[in-house]
């Protein structure tokens, strides 16, 4: 195209000093008229995203967005045109210089006259990728991004220590008979409490790794009326407390999935509980599953406080709340739906949101692929849940910890089920404590000071008394570099804390020494 093809002169541009200045400045420089309708585009616009011939890129400039950001640049920028307020946007546009997709941020300002009525749109789109490479402007964001990430994984890992011993006493209390109401009521709110808090640790915790591209998914196949049932379990009590009616539509005849099970647990919690949060107490709220074709499909709906329209392109977004005031009353960190839509596009599904407005509701639509066409398509039966540790099945177990609260806490409940528990707070004392108990299982922290929990368990295998013991990593560290560690050094299992004693004794009931000789 050539600058006499482009849509400018008289009839566009009235000030002829436009232009000039455009020219000027960094950025790709824009107007439009009142409806939208392109009218001016700078030459960085004809030197880069169209800088080859890209049938009607002038007047629908948004063919030239990644196709992943298109809908919601689309639905901002009407949005804009709607309210008349300022257009803020980050998109991925197309560089034809390249044939490469490139970070912009699109900035838009509505032109009035003297009576209010916009005339036109001037705006910019700036090259976030060209500025954020630019020598130490790029290394200071760079290491600043680093920083946070590092911070925000630290933070999830110590909020773990504390939660556990909380845990461990709130179970062992609850379990005391008493005919006080007020304190098995008491105990209640704080466990609910509890587990709310430990799921916006395991959502920062996912949100920092999602962002470092180190969260990764285990597919296996499983029913899915069974994982259904498992997340209904998890938000039961924000639901009932509420006093909110859920529906839950399941499919007559079960089906299997190949997909992650636990993170499509934390989909549909996150969902539900983002449903209960949202939604006035007495409210309805519906989760249907279903099988469409080759699809899962999986929608959550609620008559609750809605989101706005304009706030519909941009709800999956880290950190965006519907409002502010609704928040404070009823907590979150705007990073669930991030990590929902995250989790989603791993499994290769999209989720949307849709809403009519403020105060009619929302509804949260998922679709994932059910399962590989290699792999077997029939429903897989859940595994059985191992019987808690009967009372006749007493074992010999090491709690090491450092943290004393956590250590003297979990051997309490260990003990009272009649278990043989011995407690150490660091490496070397643990060696010790192994030779004189000879532990059939041994419950080990990774993040232990000097000799760290990796390097117990490594000397409990090159020794004969300990080398069969069951080894079970239970941490603050939940990542895979965690995982994969704790593997290499000789451990049977890892649980993050804080760990339900139910899942805890079920790995006890199971043990069985390994013949490692």
């Amino acid at each position: 195209m050539t600058a006499a093809d482009r849509p400018t002169g008289p009839s566009s541009v009235r000030e002829p000093w436009l232009e000039h200045l455009a020219e000027a400045v960094p950025q790709i420089v824009w107007t439009a008229r009142a409806d939208g309708t392109p009218e001016f585009r700078s030459q960085r616009w004809y030197g880069g995203p169209a800088a080859t011939a890209r049938a009607g890129t002038d007047r629908d400039w948004l063919a030239l967005v990644h196709p992943e950001d298109r809908e919601r640049t689309r639905a901002a920028w009407r949005s804009a045109l709607e309210s008349g307020a300022m257009l803020q946007i980050e998109s991925r546009i197309f560089d034809a210089r390249t044939g490469a997709y490139r970070r912009c941020f699109c900035a838009a300002f509505p032109l009035r006259d003297s009576h209010g009525a916009i005339e036109r749109w001037l705006g910019t789109f700036a090259d976030l990728d060209e500025s954020r490479t630019s020598g130490e402007t790029a290394r200071q964001l760079a290491e600043v991004s680093r920083r946070r990430d590092e911070f925000l994984a630290v933070l999830a890992h110590e909020l773990r220590n504390p939660l556990a011993p909380i845990r461990n006493w709130v179970t062992g209390l609850r379990e005391q008979p008493t005919e006080d109401r007020r304190h098995q009521e008491a105990w209640e709110v704080i466990d609910r409490q509890l587990g709310r808090l430990t799921r916006l640790v395991d959502d920062l915790f996912d949100a920092s790794r999602i962002s470092e591209g180190k969260l990764r998914i285990r597919k296996e196949i499983f029913d899915v009326r069974a994982a259904v049932d498992d997340a209904v379990e998890a938000v039961k009590h924000e639901i009932e407390s509420r006093g909110h009616q859920l529906d839950v539509h399941l499919p007559p005849q079960s089906f299997a999935i190949e997909a992650d099970p636990v993170r499509l647990d934390q989909i549909l919690v996150n969902l539900l509980g983002n449903a209960a949060r949202y939604t006035e107490d007495g409210g309805r709220i519906a989760l249907d599953v279903r099988r469409d074709g080759a699809d899962l499909v999986i929608r959550v709906t609620d008559n609750g406080i809605g989101i706005p329209r304009e706030m519909l392109a941009t709800i999956f977004e880290p950190y965006t709340q519907i409002d502010a005031t609704w928040r404070r009353h009823h907590g979150g960190l705007g990073i669930g739906l991030a990590v929902v839509k995250s989790l989603v596009t791993m499994h290769g599904g999209t989720v949307e949101a849709k809403s009519d407005g403020e105060s009619r509701g929302s509804e949260f639509v998922v679709r994932m692929p059910i399962v590989r066409a290699e792999a077997a398509p029939e429903p897989v039966a859940p595994p059985a849940r191992a019987p808690t540790a009967p009372q006749s099945v007493r074992r010999r177990v090491l709690v090491v910890d450092d943290n004393e609260d956590s250590a003297v806490s979990l051997g309490m409940l260990l003990t009272a089920r009649g278990h043989d528990v011995r407690v150490e707070h660091d490496g070397p004392s643990a060696l010790n404590a192994a030779l004189e108990q000879r532990p059939e299982v041994v419950l080990l922290d990774l993040g232990l000071p000097g000799m760290d929990g990796c390097e117990v368990a490594e000397r409990l295998r090159e020794r004969p008394e300990t080398r069969s013991a069951v080894l079970i990593a239970v941490t603050g560290f939940a990542h895979e570099e965690a995982r994969e560690r704790a593997r290499n050094a000789g451990f049977d299992h890892h649980l993050v804390k804080p760990v339900f004693i139910r899942d805890l004794l079920d790995v006890i009931a199971l043990a069985k020494s390994s013949d490692r000789e």
